[in-house]
């Protein structure tokens, strides 16, 4: 296991192309920027690229964040959800923001490495307060925007977090809660930071 971090480095991958919606594109410099401000605040440094996933060297990084309207333009190949779940193995972080199951569904193979899959929802989510991950401590509820559940198995939920390997993944089935038009709704930056410490393993 990791030791606990004071900051982190977290790495945003763009190589299936952002979409481009009416009030923006989905990358970190246009509609994720206030979550890239309040993460700078938690000493948390977001950069992103669009270079090969395989030819990466991911371990430079404490976190990767893999978000369904970020990849767009084509899927994740098998081979770079192996290098992604490679990484986690080694003590890597990696967020996910999935979208529900009408979205394209570019994250397909990153998801089936992990064992999910994403279906539909939408709405105000109640979460139990405090987990063993820390995640929704201090959270009482949050808001995705026709977000999707995530499916293991049998079980459907709203948030996956869990270890694999010596690294952290959580899974949330929506990215438009984070970005800006929505992080500031209930709990959602709060959640946010919660994630992003867990998954880089940084000290609370």
């Amino acid at each position: 296991t990791s030791a606990l971090r004071e900051s982190a480095q977290v790495y945003w991958d763009l190589s299936r192309i952002p979409r481009k919606g009416s009030d923006g594109t989905y990358e970190p410099s246009d509609l994720f920027s206030e979550l890239g401000s309040a993460l700078r605040d938690a000493n948390i440094n977001l950069q992103s690229g669009s270079n090969d996933i395989t030819s990466l060297n991911l371990d430079q990084y404490d976190t990767l964040v893999v978000c369904a309207t970020s990849s767009y333009g084509s899927p994740y190949s098998a081979a770079e959800a192996a290098a992604i779940g490679e990484y986690v193995k080694r003590g890597g972080g990696l967020i996910i923001l999935a979208e529900d199951s009408t979205f394209s569904n570019n994250i397909a193979q990153v998801a089936a490495y992990f064992d999910f899959s994403v279906a539909q929802s939408t709405g105000v989510y109640d979460v139990k307060p405090g987990s063993s991950q820390s995640i929704t401590e201090g959270i009482s509820s949050l808001y995705f925007y026709n977000g999707g559940s995530i499916k293991t198995g049998s079980t459907e939920s709203t948030l996956l977090s869990q270890t694999s390997g010596s690294g952290r993944l959580v899974v949330i089935g929506d990215s438009n809660l984070f970005d800006n038009r929505w992080l500031t709704k209930v709990d959602n930056k709060s959640f946010a930071l919660n994630v992003f410490r867990w998954a880089a393993f940084m000290k609370d």
